[in-house]
């Protein structure tokens, strides 16, 4: 299908990829949040194949690894906030807010 890329970041060792995808609206809802996901793909050097997606309700508009490419840290949306995600464990374990935002 079709799909507008966001933002991406490799990992450290560059085998993991990250990728903030715009997907065609699953309604009539031009921003619903099943149209944004963060992909992580793995990469070798015949194909990148993903293994894990991500539903957000915002835009993944920055995504990048800890230097050791466990965790995904993922900004966009309305609160400004940042989530991070355990690649291996698969889920969200904080969000990090600025100071005066809820």
């Amino acid at each position: 299908g079709i799909f507008a890329v966001k933002s991406l970041a490799f990992s450290p060792d560059g085998a993991v990829l990250a990728v903030g995808v715009e997907l065609p609206p699953a309604d009539d809802k031009p921003h619903s949040p099943q149209s944004a996901q963060v992909w992580v793909c793995d990469i070798t050097a015949d194909a990148v194949t993903r293994r894990d997606a991500y539903p957000l309700d915002y835009f993944a508009d920055a995504v990048a690894f800890s230097p050791d490419g466990t965790t995904l840290a993922v900004a966009g949306g309305a609160d400004f906030a940042v989530r991070l995600i355990d690649v291996k464990a698969k889920k969200v374990t904080d969000t990090l807010r600025g100071a005066g935002l809820p």
